[in-house]
């Protein structure tokens, strides 16, 4: 079960180095250096980072979890606080982040088309739906400062799973076959989100948290099995 008061979820990190990045926030203010361009050069960091990986095969898996928390942790909250304090504002300056985040997560995921036991279709469908569900380009949003469902595996407990699954690679690879179900178990958990996200969108109605806690419980129920 997850608690919320997590304190290794990357949003409770990012509130912790708010404090730090906010003069190197009004430093880049200073110099013209808006939030967009943040974005770009987080974008190709994460590019790189990917590449290497790939081209390094898995003794290099360990630069994924280094990669999102430097992205997600530091630029992403950088970039926040360029928009929301300093008002680089834009027509499509609250996409910004959504951007970085979505880019340095598909970045990650990529190499893990290229491990075993897992296929690219799984991972590709991973990266579609999380896509989807993170850029929150569903019908009939809520207003633009709520947050929307995030499922029983929101953004952050997917960028933890996927910094520690590559961190395991890196260790002790090749993974055990019975693996090869966990990413079905993802997209399954994704697709659920997105359906609940959209009939929630039409009434507007927020999830008990009761019924999020029972949802996620019986995925982690599932996966338990497919491993054993």
């Amino acid at each position: 079960m997850r608690s919320k008061g997590n304190i290794m979820s990357i949003n409770n990190l990012k509130y912790k180095f708010q404090h730090f990045l906010y003069p190197i926030a009004a430093q880049c203010d200073r110099l013209g250096i808006k939030a967009s361009y943040i974005t770009v050069f987080s974008s190709i960091l994460s590019i790189v980072i990917g590449i290497t990986v790939l081209l390094g095969g898995q003794s290099l898996f360990w630069l994924i979890p280094i990669g999102l928390f430097i992205n997600l942790v530091l630029l992403n909250n950088l970039a926040d606080i360029l928009i929301y304090d300093f008002e680089h504002t834009s027509r499509c300056s609250r996409y910004l982040t959504k951007i970085i985040y979505v880019v340095a997560m598909t970045a990650a995921y990529i190499p893990f088309m290229f491990v075993a036991p897992f296929d690219p279709l799984q991972i590709g469908l991973v990266i579609l739906l999380s896509a989807l569900l993170d850029l929150n380009l569903l019908p009939k949003q809520k207003e633009e400062n709520d947050e929307p469902y995030g499922g029983p595996l929101d953004k952050v407990d997917r960028a933890i799973l996927l910094g520690e699954v590559a961190i395991l690679y890196a260790l002790f690879a090749p993974f055990n076959e019975a693996l090869y179900w966990a990413p079905w178990v993802l997209v399954a958990s994704l697709v659920l989100t997105l359906i609940i996200r959209i009939k929630l969108n039409r009434t507007n109605t927020p999830i008990p948290e009761e019924v999020q806690e029972e949802i996620h419980q019986e995925l982690l129920e599932e996966l338990k099995e497919k491993m054993k």
